[in-house]
């Protein structure tokens, strides 16, 4: 067996992350020159439009992200919280039964699961409409180049 089969996955993986990125570190910034070069040869001076437009929809990117961050910590918060009332009902199911608190119970676990809930509707949300601007963003981009 070889060395790498060795490795547990977990480690595996982040060295396949690192690996990436490093990849990504040199290899993005020639990309975009590339692109930015091929996009003058063909449509001159008014690629700086489709630039303008990326510069504005960085900050808002950013924003989402960050948004996006937050709501995900928020709703594993609420999840933790339900599962934490999950073990606690299953591993006192007797004296549950016997005190007759089961829809105490049910309701404290209901409660814990809609407010999770809560907080993933408002993270799909955000993520959706970053998807929708991000999607919207190249059009805008060729629409301002062809119209310069």
């Amino acid at each position: 067996m070889t060395r790498c089969a060795q490795i547990p996955t977990q480690l595996r993986r982040q060295i396949m992350d690192v690996a990436q990125s490093f990849h990504q570190f040199w290899s993005l910034p020639l990309q975009v020159g590339v692109t930015l070069w091929l996009l003058y040869r063909l449509v001159k001076w008014a690629f700086l439009a489709g630039v303008v437009v990326l510069m504005v929809f960085l900050p808002l990117n950013t924003y989402v992200s960050k948004r996006i961050g937050q709501l995900t910590q928020q709703m594993m918060a609420k999840k933790d919280e339900r599962v934490r009332l999950c073990n606690e009902a299953l591993h006192g199911i007797r004296l549950l039964k016997m005190q007759a608190w089961e829809a105490p119970m049910m309701a404290r676990i209901c409660l814990a699961r809609s407010l999770e809930i809560k907080y993933l509707a408002k993270r799909k949300c955000v993520q959706r409409s970053g998807e929708r601007s991000a999607g919207l963003l190249p059009c805008l981009i060729v629409a301002l180049c062809w119209l310069c």
